[in-house]
Parts: C-alpha cells; structure tokens; sequence
C-alpha cells in the first residue's frame, strides 16, 4: 500500500507542472518559459495571453513557475510535440537561474556577474539546446530578454544591491541576445523599456502586475510583422493585429 501510495504521489507531482499550461494543440504559436512566461503576478497567461488577444493567433503557454533552465531543456522536446501546429515558439527562460546565481552560491547579492561567467554560460548552453529542439520540431524560435524591474517593489535590497540585481540581469540578457545571434534567431529586446518599472506596473520584484504585462505586451505587438508565422492562411490575414 505504500509503494502505491508512493506512485500515485509521483504522478500528482509530475503532472501538476503539465497542469499549469495552457496547452492548445491547434495553437498557431508556443510560448516557453518559465513563471513569466505563465503570467504570475496577473490572471495566468500575462503578456502570452495579451498578445494572443492583439494579435489574433492562438497560443500556447508552455510556462512553468518557478522552472530553471535545465529542466525547461529536459521537457521541452514533449512539451513541443504536445503543440505539433505552432510555428513560431516563444523563449525567455533563465530568470530563475539568475535570481538564484546572484542571490545565493558565492555571490550573496554582492558580486560582480563576470565573476559568475560559468554558471551564466551553463544558462546559454540550456538554451542553445531548447533551440535546437524547437528548431527540430520544425519550428522557428524568437528569443526574449528579461525586462527592468522596480526599485521600490525589490525593497528587500539596498541600493547598492539592486544595482547589481540590475546587473545580472543584463548579463543574462546579454547572453540570450548572444545565444540568438549565433543562428540570426529573432530578438525582442526589452531590456530598457522607459515604460516599465514604476512601482505600479510589478506585483513583486519579478513579476509585473496586470499593468506591466499589458506594457509588455505593447512591445511585443509592436514588432508583429518580425515574428508573426509565415505563411498566413486566408483566416490570418482576416484577423486585425491592432485588437487587443
């Protein structure tokens, strides 16, 4: 009885991640990630579901919170097939990673992230691998970078380590930037976003509110004709990218 009891605890844990994406076969596009790409900190979808309403496509949300990105690159081969019609896939991952190399290991939220180039390197080698999976599964990747976070909402640091909070989280961007150039894979940047990072536009440090999602998304939908699916059947060129 207890071996059973063990089982069916494994399965609950194993699939209560699989439970937390909005997973639509027929999606035209996938978005993978980790919880800001799922949307916390707003209902669940966040900038995914905004952008899918302004531009018209079904899409996939293939976040989990709380991911790194090892273990985004060990499901990302199933979780792309369980999406077989998306053509364009959606990749910000590495957040959690970040926070976890300058919060804890031999940083402390004190170190230089130069200091921490191997850790940020392993980073790039998990997403050098979900591209290539995404590029396996036929189709096209667009990279995101992480976007600036509130002073006010990371209260829990001093200045001086929000400046470096600041820091490595443009290291890692730097490093997705780097990761998509070595195949010309499309970026969009939002690095320096001049508006996002009022207090009111994050639920915490990491997560915008409803308020910054929809932000982010602007930006996104701003650059649609770089990343829309090629070859749009007739109902595509129907729908209105302006609608959101």
């Amino acid at each position: 009885m207890r071996r059973i009891f063990k089982s069916i605890l494994g399965l609950i844990v194993l699939s209560s991640p699989l439970q937390s994406c909005n997973v639509q076969p027929r999606g035209e596009l996938a978005a993978f990630g980790d919880s800001v790409t799922w949307g916390y900190g707003d209902l669940p979808g966040g900038w995914v579901r905004r952008v899918e309403q302004g531009s018209g496509y079904s899409i996939s949300n293939l976040g989990i919170p709380g991911e790194k990105v090892d273990a985004g690159d060990q499901r990302a081969d199933a979780a792309l097939r369980a999406v077989p019609e998306a053509k364009v896939v959606f990749l910000l991952h590495g957040g959690n990673d970040w926070v976890h190399i300058f919060s804890k290991a031999d940083c402390f939220k004190e170190c230089d992230p130069a200091t921490t180039e191997a850790k940020y390197e392993e980073v790039a080698s998990h997403l050098r691998s979900i591209r290539s999976t995404i590029v396996k599964r036929g189709k096209r990747p667009v990279f995101l970078t992480y976007w600036p976070s509130s002073p006010e909402k990371c209260n829990d640091y001093t200045p001086e380590q929000f400046e470096i909070f600041k820091a490595h989280r443009l290291y890692l961007d730097n490093k997705i930037i780097a990761v998509a150039g070595e195949h010309g894979d499309r970026v969009i940047d939002l690095r320096e976003m001049d508006n996002l990072g009022a207090e009111a536009d994050f639920f915490d440090c990491l997560h915008p509110s409803a308020q910054g999602y929809k932000k982010i998304a602007g930006k996104i939908l701003e650059q649609v004709s770089d990343w829309a699916p090629p070859d749009p059947s007739p109902k595509d060129l129907l729908k209105n990218p302006l609608r959101w």
